[in-house]
C-alpha cells in the first residue's frame, strides 16, 4: 500500500504525530543520545537524529534493526513527552528480596 492511500497518511491526526518537532534538531538528539544512561533511550535518541539529518523512516527502521511501525511508535512518544518519552517502560513490578 502507498502512503497515498495509507490509512495512516490520511488522518490529519496521524500524520502530524508522525512529524518531529522544531524544538530539537540533530546536535541536540545526538548529544542527549551519548549522555544518556539508558542504551534503548540512546538508539533511540540517534535513530530520530537520523531521521533529522534526512533519514527516511524505512532507513532509520534498519538502522535500528527493528520496523518503521516502532519508529512511528518512537515518534509518537518522543511528540508526546521529548526525550524522557524514549526512556524504558518497564511494566512489570521489582521483585522483593
Amino acid at each position: 500500500m502507498s502512503a497515498a492511500t495509507s490509512p495512516l497518511s490520511s488522518c490529519p491526526r496521524n500524520r502530524q504525530q508522525a512529524m518531529l518537532p522544531d524544538d530539537y534538531d540533530v546536535a541536540t538528539l545526538r548529544v542527549l543520545g551519548r549522555a544518556t544512561k539508558q542504551a534503548a533511550q540512546s538508539r533511540r535518541l540517534l535513530v530520530l537524529a537520523a531521521i533529522y539529518d534526512g533519514a527516511s523512516r524505512g532507513e532509520a527502521a534498519r538502522l535500528a534493526g527493528t520496523d518503521r511501525q516502532i519508529i512511528w511508535d518512537w515518534v509518537v512518544r518522543f511528540n508526546a513527552e521529548g526525550p524522557d518519552g524514549l526512556r524504558e517502560h518497564h511494566g512489570g513490578r521489582i521483585a522483593s528480596a
